[in-house]
Order: structure tokens, then C-alpha cells, then sequence
């Protein structure tokens, strides 16, 4: 699902999680964004590609996207 600039810019997240692999490097894409350098994940370096597969299946496969999801929030304890 695509969320509207708008409200990623009103939102200000800490972190954003993509799941996009249509593109080379989905990640970099956004941190590219014209006027997103001002969202506190892309300031920090805080986006992150996630794995669709095993994130947008209801499988036991959930477990490796939530380990990469704490992996990327969380890199200490990892």
C-alpha cells in the first residue's frame, strides 16, 4: 500500500520499513526524495528493505521479517 507523501511528512517517523522490490534499491529511493530530508529516519539513516516475502505471508516465514525488522531498529542486540 502507498501512503501519500503528505502524511510520511506530517507523520515525521523514526523509523521506515520497506517492503518495495521492484526497485534496485528501494531504501535509497526514498531517502532520495525530494523534501523527505527532513524525516527523522532519513536524517538518521533509519530506512530499511525488508523482505516481502516472508513479511506479507501468513506463514511461519513472519518470524525472519520480524527479525529483520528488530535487526534494523535494534542493531545493538543483534
Amino acid at each position: 500500500m502507498s501512503v501519500a507523501d503528505e502524511v510520511i511528512l506530517s507523520a515525521n517517523p523514526d523509523v521506515i520499513l520497506t517492503t518495495v522490490d521492484y526497485i534496485d534499491d528501494a531504501a535509497e529511493e526514498i531517502v532520495s526524495r525530494p523534501g523527505w530530508d527532513g524525516i527523522t529516519a532519513v536524517r538518521d539513516g533509519a530506512v530499511f528493505y525488508i523482505d516481502a516475502d516472508s513479511s506479507s505471508r501468513p506463514t511461519h516465514n513472519i518470524v525472519k521479517a520480524l527479525r529483520e525488522m528488530a535487526k534494523a531498529v535494534y542493531p545493538e542486540h543483534y
